[in-house]
C-alpha cells in the first residue's frame, strides 16, 4: 500500500479481518443471530465496551451498545417499531418510532434527538417531545425496562 505506514496498514488489516468474520455469518432472516450477536458482545467486551442483548423473539436478539460519549443516542428497532434511548445518566426509555406529523418511520438516534427522514421531524431522545416541526405532537411513550442486561417491553 503506497504512502501508508505500518501503523495504518496494521489498522487496515484488523478491520479488513473483523469485516471477514462478521460477512462469514449466515444472517438469513430465517435463521438465528444469536451467535453473530454473541460475537459482536464478545468483541465489544474485549475492548472494554459493555452491551445491552434484548431478545427480539425466537432465535433472534438485539444488541445495544453505547461506544464514544456517553450522549443521548439509542437505537431503531424496525420489527416492533420501537425507539429504544439511553440518556447520558443511564435511564433508558422507549417510544413509538411512527413519527406523529405523516407516519413515516424515525431513522436517526444521535445528538439528542430522534430524527424522522421524511419532513424533518426533530424529537428529544429522553422525552419524544418535538425539537422540531412539522411535527405537533412527542413521540408516544413505550415502556421498557432492562432486566439482566436485557431490554424487555413492559
Amino acid at each position: 500500500m503506497a504512502n501508508t505506514s505500518d501503523a495504518e496498514h496494521d489498522r487496515l488489516a484488523a478491520a479488513v479481518e473483523i469485516l471477514d468474520r462478521l460477512v462469514a455469518f449466515d444472517t438469513t432472516s430465517a435463521r438465528s443471530n444469536i451467535e453473530l450477536i454473541d460475537w459482536v458482545a464478545e468483541y465489544l467486551q474485549s475492548h472494554g465496551i459493555g452491551s445491552t442483548r434484548s431478545a427480539a423473539f425466537e432465535g433472534k436478539a438485539n444488541l445495544f451498545a453505547t461506544i464514544g460519549p456517553a450522549e443521548r443516542g439509542g437505537v431503531i428497532l424496525s420489527g416492533p417499531k420501537v425507539v429504544v434511548t439511553r440518556t447520558a445518566d443511564g435511564a433508558v426509555h422507549g417510544f413509538s418510532a411512527v413519527c406523529t406529523h405523516q407516519g413515516c418511520t424515525v431513522d436517526v438516534v444521535g445528538h439528542g434527538t430522534i430524527d424522522c427522514p421524511c419532513h424533518g421531524s426533530r424529537f428529544d431522545a429522553a422525552t419524544g417531545a418535538v425539537v422540531a416541526g412539522p411535527a405537533l405532537r412527542p413521540l408516544p411513550p413505550i415502556g421498557v425496562e432492562v432486566r439482566n442486561g436485557q431490554v424487555f417491553r413492559t
